[in-house]
């Protein structure tokens, strides 16, 4: 088993109060606190110490291996003590991956962090801890949204559905999904193909949901360019070979805007789409205390900072230097039959 370590520091870090109010405690501290109980102020503050004498931490996550690293990089600016590696798995590797394990009894990943199907979580509550309120008490002051929070998970960034343009030849890019289907983009566009991804299908189906089955039939009347990823169709998208490619995210712009690509992004069309990165703890986690001070820092300003210093993603709290959530946001739909998928993909033309 090959997990990656990372170490790195970056920008100044700022706690949100449960944790500056909890580090900044006296006193005696309680170097094993019940991982499921310690919230509060002074839990928290026996739960750093707690933390940092068990000293590690191990993080299953699928977002991007950049993402994940600036988080950790974050992290250890304020706890430098901790050493977090991290194994990344894309779409359902991650989900195999843990499974083995779990099944096998040799849990490794305190803290499991998934894009997609969060269902896999909630199908498997004996492997992970409810995050109640004593879990997260950062959550609490916070006031986190109820719709990001589950039983077992709490939702953090959000990356959006958006549609990626050639700055050179598109001047007025669409504002509406509706839009994508002007005549002048026929031959143009990129479609990413529903079934690249779980997260693919289920923007068809929202918009199929949205706009009708003739909505769907006209986009595959587009003589559209079929592309397995958003990053691929961004990069096709960067030469100017073709105006515009969705379903896709801003992630798969950013690195290319940086590099000066000729390319942006449209956001906040109405319905947007986005994933949300869930958190969960593992039951058998070898470091609770970790994953837990863990889990309630990647809730606070300094870790959305940390998310979001290149753009792409979205914040449900305010105060950070996230895009705020668009208005329209929809949770995706997971759990989509196959029969409408197979609907979705004749509808098409595939």
């Amino acid at each position: 088993m090959k997990l990656t370590r990372a170490a790195g520091l970056i920008g100044s870090v700022v706690l949100a109060g449960a944790l500056v109010t909890g580090c900044a405690g006296g006193g005696e501290t309680e170097t094993n606190p019940d991982p499921e109980t310690s919230g509060g102020a002074d839990g928290i503050d026996a739960l750093v110490e707690a933390a940092k004498e068990e000293g590690s931490l191990t993080v299953y996550a699928s977002a991007a291996e950049s993402t994940i690293q600036d988080a950790i990089a974050a992290f250890n600016e304020e706890y430098p003590e901790i050493q977090v590696d991290y194994f990344r798995g894309a779409g359902t590797a991650l989900f195999n991956r843990f499974e083995t394990e779990a099944e096998a009894g040799s849990v490794v990943a305190d803290v499991f962090m998934p894009t997609i199907q969060p269902s896999f979580i909630s199908d498997h509550p004996e492997w992970f801890i409810p995050m109640t309120d004593e879990v997260l008490p950062t959550a609490v002051e916070l006031d986190w949204p109820a719709d990001f929070r589950t039983e077992y998970t709490i939702q953090t960034i959000v990356e959006e559905i958006v549609v990626i343009y050639n700055t050179n030849n598109v001047s007025d890019p669409p504002k509406t999904w509706e839009e994508a289907l002007d005549p002048a983009y026929k031959g143009k566009i990129i479609l990413v193909d529903p079934e690249a991804s779980p997260s693919y299908m289920s923007w068809y189906a929202i918009a199929r949901d949205a706009f009708g089955d003739d909505f769907i039939r006209a986009l595959g009347e587009m003589d559209p360019i079929w592309v397995d990823t958003g990053a691929t169709g961004a990069q096709q998208v960067a030469t100017g070979s073709k105006d515009i490619v969705i379903p896709t995210y801003p992630s798969h712009a950013t690195g290319l805007m940086a590099e000066g690509a000729p390319i942006d992004y449209e956001r906040n069309l109405d319905p947007t789409q986005g994933i949300t990165t869930s958190v969960a703890i593992t039951a058998d986690a070898p470091h609770p205390n970790a994953a837990k001070l863990f889990a309630n820092w990647l809730l606070t300003p300094a870790a959305f900072n940390a998310y979001c210093d290149g753009g792409a993603f979205s914040s449900v709290v305010p105060g950070t230097n996230c895009d705020s959530l668009a208005s329209n946001f929809v949770a995706p739909v997971w759990d989509i039959p196959q029969e409408e998928q197979a609907e979705i993909v004749a509808l098409l033309g595939r």
